[in-house]
């Protein structure tokens, strides 16, 4: 998956945009970081959209929560919390539902970061920083 600026959409190879680091935001919350471009991933509420962005505000903040057989969810921490969820389509999307779409696997890469992997639909997230 791959950010064009306008939505994430699917993409066909692993680079280093395909890496993350996770990392701690407050009160068991944390930001899903781009490694190549320091961009994170956020959740507008008001335009019930997924983003990405280089700051470090509560609406790009995200619980994990363990679901089981070494997978996690995302749930934003904006009010109405929702779940990250990569559609059919291979679009991110936010949805109340917890659900196939919303489960992750995170995989340690052995050049640093981590790689998010949609378990449903086994795609990287990757983000090309616009």
């Amino acid at each position: 998956l791959s950010y064009n600026g306008e939505s994430f959409v699917m993409e066909d190879s692993i680079d280093k945009c395909t890496l993350w680091d996770i990392s701690s935001a407050h009160q068991q919350k944390y930001y899903l970081s781009s490694v190549c471009h320091d961009k994170r991933i956020g959740y507008d509420n008001s335009k019930d959209s997924i983003y990405c962005s280089g700051k470090r505000n509560e609406w790009e903040a995200w619980q994990i929560n363990s679901e089981g057989d070494g997978l996690v969810s995302f749930k934003s921490c904006v009010d109405g919390g929702k779940y990250l969820i990569c559609t059919n389509g291979g679009k991110l999307k936010a949805s109340h539902e917890l659900n196939r779409e919303a489960l992750w696997q995170l995989e340690y890469s052995p050049n640093g970061g981590i790689f998010i992997i949609s378990r449903n639909h086994d795609w990287h997230l990757s983000c090309n920083g616009q």
